[in-house]
């Protein structure tokens, strides 16, 4: 058989394993989320920046792209993400789950409540 033709060993659930957390590139999210960057890159059309990365805390690990102006602005006078240490990922996802997702709903919810202004 061809390389094209041969099954590979590495199986989808390989593919989207999480990388281990000593790899690092840890991100706070405004809302209180903990992201991992795996990779920045552009994209191959258009040449836009692109950030690829994983929500590991407290919500089901998602893999998400998004541009690199995106990923680095501010909102609200504070950045989107902000850079932690490995130190301060683990603590984050040491947190009870439950509570830790309260708490990212109810900053979420809070923040667009204050952007979109008070209702009549």
């Amino acid at each position: 058989m061809s390389s094209r033709t041969e099954k590979s060993s590495r199986t989808e659930k390989d593919v989207f394993a999480l990388p281990p957390v000593s790899q690092g590139n840890f991100y706070r999210h405004l809302d209180g989320g903990c992201y991992q960057v795996i990779s920045r890159g552009k994209e191959t059309e258009t040449g836009v920046e692109m950030v690829a990365y994983i929500h590991r805390y407290p919500f089901e690990p998602m893999w998400s792209f998004r541009t690199a102006e995106n990923f680095d602005e501010m909102s609200d006078g504070r950045r989107r993400f902000t850079p932690i240490t490995i130190a301060e990922a683990e603590a984050m996802m040491a947190v009870d789950r439950a509570t830790a997702q309260r708490n990212v709903t109810a900053a979420r919810a809070a923040r667009r409540a204050a952007r979109s202004g008070p209702r009549p």
